[in-house]
């Protein structure tokens, strides 16, 4: 009766109930033929050992019969929180496969948090939601390269070692890392240059009330996806045109393009001057270059109190500047990279993604963690 109270099964109470009720009735039994008849109850009582010997099997049998009840309950009761957990599962999933649908219906809400945002209310964290939003971008691409890579017959390890030679990687699959350090290093080059280092854009060096421009041009470009404002036609944009074609053309080599899709047409589109490619490809790296370029407006309208900085190869992990992209040292002049000498374990392999620092707030770097020269 104890064991059905928890968890509560009432047949079983109701059947505990009615034996209890049997072994009382019994003893009462007993007890009046004792009564009626105290030499047949003692001549009972002497064959005492045989009933309790019969009593002690039927414990023993009442007990196994309790032990195999508690394992059934247990297995119900794993098999209940495996199909919760399977449950919880399911739906994390559906949600993040409803927020890549909405990402990539309606690229342009992923900054749904910095609307409304004016240049008196801007600090650290509205830098830090744009960032990872970058990040988020740079992934995706960095993934879809690897997929093209493997579909025509690349060896991934192949290339993470020409991204960073003589960087070993921890495990095969970590040549995804290497991918992603260089499409973020292409893409973030001379970001802490207001002209991005391009002769195109020189004009942008000498805007008047610069902060306050750069901010006018993150609002306005942040409500919409890239293709929004790619037309070659406007001069309004041009300058992100200037700069997306610059990063393709760096980041997509021509025999890429062309083991990837056959013929390097989008190089060619983009050379002509006169169009942007209209494909999937050329519309996830322009929605990339788009968060870019909106990350380095933002940097701007800080009024130069913003920063950038990457990890050197076989810099010692710093946990204040840094965090390790699978567990980020530095200088942060603006730019520059650390120069420290190798620890003897955790060191740094290669930057993955630059680190920011917004007035005093640090966003570390992130880095791939290699082993160091005296580690087998």
């Amino acid at each position: 009766m104890q064991l059905a109270q928890h968890p509560y099964d009432a047949e079983a109470i109701q059947s505990a109930d009615a034996a209890l009720v049997a072994e009382l009735t019994k003893l009462s039994d007993h007890k009046r033929r004792y009564v009626r008849d105290p030499v047949g109850a003692a001549k009972r009582a002497a064959a005492g050992p045989a009933v309790f010997a019969a009593h002690t099997d039927e414990q023993r049998y009442l007990l196994r019969t309790y032990e195999i009840t508690k394992r059934k309950l247990e297995t119900e009761l794993h098999a209940r929180d495996a199909e919760e957990e399977r449950a919880r599962s399911a739906l994390a999933n559906e949600l993040r496969a409803a927020g890549a649908l909405e990402e990539r219906v309606h690229p342009g809400r992923t900054f749904a948090a910095l609307d409304n945002l004016h240049l008196s209310g801007l600090n650290a964290t509205h830098f830090l939601t744009a960032l990872r939003h970058t990040v988020k971008s740079i992934r995706s691409f960095s993934k879809s390269m690897l997929d093209e890579m493997q579909r025509a017959g690349w060896d991934p390890a192949a290339a993470a070692a020409a991204v960073h030679p003589g960087i070993p990687l921890r495990h095969p699959s970590d040549a995804k890392y290497a991918l992603q350090s260089f499409v973020a290093l292409n893409m973030f080059t001379n970001f802490h240059r207001r002209d991005f280092g391009l002769c195109s854009l020189q004009d942008r060096s000498s805007y008047d009330d610069d902060w306050r421009c750069f901010f006018e041009e993150f609002a306005e470009l942040m409500a919409a996806p890239a293709f929004a404002f790619l037309d070659a036609r406007s001069s309004r944009w041009s300058a992100l045109g200037e700069f997306l074609r610059d990063r393709y053309m760096s980041l997509v080599h021509e025999q890429m393009e062309t083991a990837f899709f056959g013929r390097p047409e989008q190089r060619c589109t983009l050379t002509a001057g006169a169009a942007f490619p209209e494909t999937s490809w050329f519309t996830e790296f322009a929605e990339m270059a788009r968060r870019v370029w909106l990350l380095h407006c933002l940097f701007f309208a800080f009024d130069g109190g913003a920063s950038i900085f990457q990890a050197r190869a076989g810099a010692r992990f710093s946990e204040m500047y840094m965090e390790s992209i699978s567990d980020v040292d530095v200088d942060d002049d603006g730019g520059g990279t650390v120069h420290l000498a190798p620890g003897d374990d955790r060191v740094v392999g290669f930057t993955v993604v630059p680190g920011f620092k917004v007035g005093r707030t640090v966003m570390q770097c992130r880095v791939y963690l290699s082993r160091s020269a005296q580690q087998p």
